[in-house]
């Protein structure tokens, strides 16, 4: 199973039609399950963080094998992608993106 947590809402139309379609697409091989959760909104930055840590624990369960999506890391091209995919589904039955707001996320997690 492939989950996507993501703090902040999906508005845009053309994102929720697109993640319709990669479900479908996805469905012959793997579930996708994508959890919006909301993004704290206080000028206290680390309180926010905080909150919303746990808010993002409460949907990791300790066998997801958990990927921080972050405009750092490493990139990948589409090919490289998919076999890093495809080895991690292979290996580890559910793998857990996670996509920060835009404060970032806690150093916790």
């Amino acid at each position: 199973m492939i989950k996507i947590i993501c703090l902040g809402k999906i508005k845009e139309n053309y994102f929720n039609l697109a993640i319709e379609e990669y479900k479908k697409r996805l469905s012959k091989y793997t579930k996708l399950e994508i959890i919006e959760l909301n993004d704290e909104k206080d000028d206290d930055i680390k309180s926010c963080l905080q909150k919303e840590k746990d808010n993002i624990l409460n949907h990791i369960k300790e066998k997801d094998n958990l990927v921080i999506l972050d405009i750092l890391g490493t990139e990948y091209t589409s090919v490289e992608f998919s076999k890093f995919l495809e080895k991690e589904l292979t290996t580890n039955s559910n793998i857990t993106f996670l996509i920060g707001s835009s404060n970032g996320l806690s150093d916790e997690i």
